[in-house]
Order: structure tokens, then C-alpha cells, then sequence
């Protein structure tokens, strides 16, 4: 973002402060046109193109964007976010962008993209017009079998523990708020060994209540992003090994 607003600055030849509204407008504006369409096919990212089936619908309590489960026309299971969730359509705009640039750091994230549910998807042989409000261009993440939710144990086991450094960096460089044991899930594969993956950011860019105003008040620097993110923090932390200062600056230049 501040990349981004310098950028503007320079082009249009006005002071770099001024330009944090109208960059994250430019974000907004740029992702919402993007993931609104009826079918859109974006080059360089994972893209299907239908929700055959849908599965499972999840309660608020499982998930504040109620997502879902369902079968996409690859045969794959997926966990679907739609635009009419209770977070509403930025919750979309944030895993979008926010899984884009994981993927770029190269950070375990599930295979992701958009598709679409529509009048030609089946819901548990019900009428179709009752799930009308899941209809429209999705967000999806690719469902992984035998999950564990992060625990000072589980961390121990996974072979990717060079990625915490990297984890904390990226959910600063999107102001994560919501990174905490649930939404780091340790894959125990058959015949493979154990892997950690980062899911979940509904709440990056500020949040579903994120506005034009709230990159510009304080990003990684504000008291909320640690306060939020403590205590999982400082479970990767106890891992000394994993997270040092020499990993750390090495990982933010990269960055």
C-alpha cells in the first residue's frame, strides 16, 4: 500500500501523505470490479469456472463469513466465501488480494481462485430459488483432508517452520488482525510429512469494516495488529530456532 501511494505520489507530483485515500480506493475499486462479475477468468491466478455441488453450509459460529463447502467442476472440494456473506463483499476483496501476495512470498497457502455459483448449481436436491443469495462470483480455497488446528505440540511436528517469520511479515504487510490457532491448520498427509498452511483473511486490510481510512491509521505499527495477533505469535515465538532476528530481516527485505 505505501509502495503503491509513493508511486502515486511521484506520478502525480503530490505529497505521499495525501495519496493513502485514494490508493486504497484504487485497491477497492480495482478488486470489487474484479471479483463482481458474473464469470471472470484472470490470467496468472488459479481459476474455476463453476460450484457444481455445495455440500455443507457452515454456521456464523463456524465461520463469521458462514462459507461453504462444495464440489468444484474439477472434482475438487473447496471452501466457498460468496458476496453476500455477513461480512459482505470486502471479506472477498481481502482474501483476494491478501492471498495474492502470499502466494507471491511463498508462503503454504491452500490452491485458491474464483468461480462462480449459480441457478446450475445442485444444494442438496432443494429448491433452488431458497440459496439464491449464494449466487455470484466467489472466493475459494481448496479443502485439505486430516487438519489440525495449531497447538504448541502440532507446531513442533511440521517441516515448514521456517515460514513463521515469514507468516508474521506478510500478515503485517496486510494488517492481518485474525491470525490466531484455528486459522493455521498442520496437514498430517498419509506418507507425508506434517505441513503448516495459513488460512483466513477476512480480516486483513482492516477488516470487514475497513474503509478508505483504515491503512492509514497506523498499519503494522498500530497496538491492534500485535494485540490481536498475540498470543499465536508468541507460540511461534517460544520455537527460537524458527524465529530470529536474522530470519526476520532476511524475510522483510525479501518482502
Amino acid at each position: 500500500m505505501r509502495l503503491l501511494s509513493q508511486s502515486l505520489a511521484i506520478t502525480q507530483n503530490v505529497e505521499y501523505s495525501n495519496t493513502i485515500k485514494a490508493s486504497k480506493s484504487i485497491l477497492l475499486t480495482c478488486t470489487y470490479n474484479v471479483i463482481t462479475k458474473d464469470r471472470c477468468v484472470i490470467a496468472d491466478m488459479n481459476f474455476c469456472a463453476h460450484v457444481n455441488e455445495v455440500l455443507i453450509e457452515y454456521s456464523y459460529e463456524q465461520g463469521c463469513t458462514c462459507p461453504l463447502m462444495g464440489i468444484l467442476d474439477s472434482d475438487e472440494k473447496a471452501i466457498i466465501k460468496y458476496p453476500k456473506n455477513p461480512q459482505g463483499i470486502l471479506a472477498l476483496i481481502s482474501e483476494f488480494f491478501s492471498n495474492k501476495i502470499a502466494e507471491i512470498a511463498g508462503l503454504s497457502i491452500p490452491t485458491w481462485g474464483i468461480t462462480t455459483i449459480d441457478e446450475n448449481t445442485h444444494f442438496n436436491q432443494q429448491p433452488r430459488k431458497k440459496y439464491t443469495h449464494y449466487y455470484g462470483c466467489c472466493f475459494y480455497s481448496k479443502y485439505l483432508p486430516k487438519l489440525a488446528p495449531a497447538s504448541a505440540r502440532t507446531i513442533k511436528q511440521v517441516t515448514n517452520r521456517t515460514e513463521f517469520c515469514k507468516m508474521i511479515l506478510i500478515d503485517a504487510l496486510v494488517f492481518n488482525t485474525d491470525r490466531h490457532s484455528t486459522n493455521v491448520l498442520i496437514s498430517f498427509q498419509k506418507n507425508q510429512h506434517p505441513n503448516m498452511f495459513s488460512i483466513d483473511f477476512t480480516h486483513a486490510l482492516g477488516g470487514p469494516d475497513n474503509d478508505i481510512e483504515t491503512l492509514a491509521i497506523g498499519d503494522y505499527e498500530s497496538p491492534i495488529f500485535w494485540r490481536e495477533n498475540y498470543d499465536f505469535y508468541t507460540l511461534l515465538l517460544a520455537d527460537k530456532s524458527s524465529v530470529t532476528k536474522d530470519v526476520l530481516l532476511s524475510e522483510s527485505s525479501y518482502l
